[in-house]
């Protein structure tokens, strides 16, 4: 089975580039109330629930479309294969 993934740590380097200060889980918390230990969770693949106010806000803190934050990474065959 394939998974769904934040692409966070991608989105903050790249606004750290962009800036040219450094983007810190601390400081997406301060512009968006989304808790460092959610921020984490997400950047980890770890959280099997987010709310759509938590996307949407991502969405607006780095000013860019679904498709930038969150992808389908389909499951090779190694992932398919019995413990």
């Amino acid at each position: 089975m394939g998974k769904i993934q934040f692409r966070i740590r991608e989105l903050m380097a790249e606004r750290s580039r962009l800036t040219g200060q450094p983007v810190t889980y601390d400081l997406i918390t301060q512009a968006t109330g989304i808790s460092s230990n959610t921020l984490s969770l997400l950047a980890r693949g770890k959280s099997s629930m987010v709310g759509i106010s938590v996307i949407e806000r991502l969405i607006d803190y780095f000013a860019c479309d679904v498709a930038h934050l969150i992808v389908y990474v389909p499951a090779t065959p190694q992932d398919e294969q019995p413990d």
